[in-house]
């Protein structure tokens, strides 16, 4: 993969090895983070996304079910686990509305609050 920024233009050119032309690609997954030739996380998000919904939508099946203290748990160990993987790296990009949209409805569905109801406080009684 070569990488490249919207002021460097990319480079056209070919390698190969054993008589054999590698091909570049656009993106790759390493290490469970989708990269892009850009590194401007769009895909990575994309993905993340999805995930978070899917945690967002067991916690909301389970809430019935169980009590709150088995739904810190749980948002610890599905939600919070997938949010915290590889935050380091896409962490200060501007991919961060979006998830953390998708994290206060997992605190909102948590806390039985409505959706226009602020986080701010929910986010600390939580200790999140």
């Amino acid at each position: 993969m070569q990488f490249y920024t919207n002021h460097h233009k990319k480079l056209d050119f070919q390698i190969s090895a054993n008589d054999l032309f590698i091909t570049n690609a656009t993106n790759l997954k390493f290490l469970g983070l989708q990269l892009d030739n850009k590194l401007t996380w769009k895909a990575y998000s994309s993905e993340l996304v999805i995930k978070l919904n899917k945690a967002c939508y067991t916690i909301r099946a389970i809430k019935p079910l169980v009590s709150h203290k088995v739904l810190i748990s749980i948002y610890y160990s599905y939600f919070h686990s997938v949010l915290k993987y590889g935050v380091m790296f896409w962490g200060s990009s501007a991919i961060c509305g979006d998830i953390f949209k998708v994290q206060k409805r997992a605190i909102r569905i948590i806390t039985n609050k409505c959706r226009r109801e602020s986080c701010r406080l929910l986010f600390k009684q939580l200790k999140i």
